[in-house]
């Protein structure tokens, strides 16, 4: 959740002979990486092939930190199986951010998927607070392709009104239209929740200037490289030949 990718090394025929397998995580940094890597897993049964394929889950969990599912295909004689490593062991709170066609009902947006529209797509997070209660809004960044977060031709968006969250730790889901984006182009995004006092909304209450944040989110964990493309989509009409053949009779 630092900003910088990290990537997994596997090793399916680690540990001698027994082609027990062992899988590496290494952390990404601003120059060279850790030698020492951040995670490690391994087989639990000898001839598994622990490693025999890795790749990003995303956000299984909804937490908001990528997780990693591992193939072991020598597990019990040959049957196979899937591990799944829960990014940050499992423990964050959560935020389950999700992507949705403009209008109603919303349509969910798969990572790559097209927004529906020319110009604009819907989001969705869920917020919670560590104090329990409080008000919060939704601050939002849309970049396009080889732009850095924070670049002057971002698109950013903030909700207008504080929500007041409810009791518990469930929180609450808010949604933001993300509005004033170039037609087909992919965007990739970001999310964080901001925080004022619970009863910032009273009369007499100024809301703070510069309100407290919790970390950016990105969907899925930043598992891809881009998040939404916006387009309208076209109609396209098949053209297939006809044959038609005379008989004589």
């Amino acid at each position: 959740g630092d900003g910088y990718a990290d990537f997994a090394v596997s090793a399916p025929s680690h540990e001698g002979g027994n082609d027990c397998g062992e899988v590496r995580l290494y952390y990404g940094a601003l120059g060279v990486p850790d030698i020492d890597p951040g995670w490690q897993g391994t087989c639990d049964t000898n001839d598994e092939e622990f490693g025999a394929a890795v790749a990003a889950a995303g956000d299984v969990d909804g937490d908001g930190f990528a997780d990693l599912v591992v193939g072991a295909v020598g597990y019990i004689n040959d049957t196979g199986r899937a591990y799944l490593a829960l990014g940050n062991n499992g423990t964050g709170r959560p935020v389950r951010l999700a992507q949705f066609a403009p209008g109603s009902p919303p349509q969910l947006i798969q990572p790559w998927g097209l927004s529906g529209d020319a110009s604009s797509f819907a989001l969705s997070m869920r917020a919670t607070s560590p104090e329990g209660r409080a008000s919060v809004k939704l601050q939002v960044e849309a970049c396009p392709p080889g732009v850095a977060f924070g670049h002057a031709s971002c698109v950013g968006r903030r909700s207008t009104e504080w929500t007041t969250l409810p009791l518990g730790v469930a929180g609450k889901a808010l949604q933001e239209l993300v509005v004033g984006l170039q037609d087909d182009t992919l965007y990739r995004w970001r999310a964080r929740v901001l925080y004022a006092p619970f009863f910032v909304n009273r009369s007499g209450i100024t809301p703070p200037p510069n309100p407290a944040h919790g970390p950016w989110r990105r969907l899925q964990g930043q598992a891809f490289e881009a998040d939404v493309r916006t387009l309208m989509g076209d109609t396209w009409f098949v053209h297939l030949p006809v044959v038609v053949r005379a008989y004589e009779p």
